[in-house]
């Protein structure tokens, strides 16, 4: 027999699955962790697989991210908040000189930045890819709808606004990136 873990939450005498079972007549293992116990569900692992759930045939903006709002909303405020850190990390990681040579004719901040959030939202293996090979930077498309996902997931959730990552995001924020 295959094991696979779903993780999930239980509140209020109800279990919430955080991922989908792996068949419809899969057998339940439940573990309960008390709060000293209770694991960081955010990680980067996470991160992608929310990432992944874009919705590319949607008609608009709000459409594409639907589907990763609504999963992330599910998990705890401190989560969501680790999401956008993760998001900021990554984007901070691809602001550089390196990158901004691979665009072609008009550079401003802005579309610097969303053209970013295009790398990320391509995936963790374009991604992954990009950082060995910056020229790659130029087969990407503008993104800026990600910028949002954990932002209206933390509003869902809680009814209050995000607060910013504690790393900037913003072009010409990695310093060392556009001096090398």
């Amino acid at each position: 027999m295959k094991v696979t873990k779903v993780l999930g939450i239980y509140e209020e005498g109800k279990i919430i699955l955080l991922e989908p079972a792996p068949t419809n007549k899969a057998k339940v293992v439940i573990n309960f962790f008390s709060e000293e116990q209770k694991l960081k569900l955010m990680n980067e692992e996470i991160f992608w697989s929310i990432i992944s759930l874009l919705n590319f045939s949607g008609q608009n903006s709000n459409e594409l991210i639907r589907p990763c709002i609504n999963r992330l909303s599910d998990f705890e405020p401190e989560d969501i908040y680790q999401f956008e850190e993760i998001l900021a990390e990554k984007l901070f990681a691809i602001d550089g000189k390196q990158f901004a040579n691979s665009m072609n004719l008009y550079f401003s901040v802005d579309s610097f930045l969303y053209k970013r959030c295009g790398a990320i939202a391509k995936g963790k293996n374009f991604y992954h890819e990009l950082l060995k090979n910056p020229f790659l930077f130029s087969e990407v498309e503008s993104f800026e709808p990600i910028l949002y996902i954990a932002e209206r997931a933390y509003r869902i959730r809680t009814g209050l606004e995000l607060e910013p990552s504690t790393l900037s995001y913003e072009t010409y924020s990695n310093q060392t990136a556009w001096t090398e």
